[in-house]
């Protein structure tokens, strides 16, 4: 999102839509996988909505080469 379109709520609304769709299908939680070098420091909008953490992983990749 542009720098001068956060903060409005959005962010915000459309989680606790997909909460609530959660809720209506007889779901009682819901995880949130994120990246925490986003430099948009979502923290704060994921613990507004009643988020918290319950573990920190880490993730091993490796880009492969296309075979030519």
């Amino acid at each position: 999102m542009l720098p001068g379109q956060r903060r409005r709520g959005v962010g915000g609304a459309l989680l606790a839509h997909a909460f609530a769709r959660y809720a209506a299908k007889g779901r009682a939680s819901a995880g949130l996988g994120v990246d925490l070098t986003n430099p948009t420091a979502p923290i704060s909008l994921y613990r507004s909505v009643g988020l918290r953490e319950v573990r920190i992983i880490d993730v091993y990749e490796l880009t492969v080469p296309a075979a030519g």
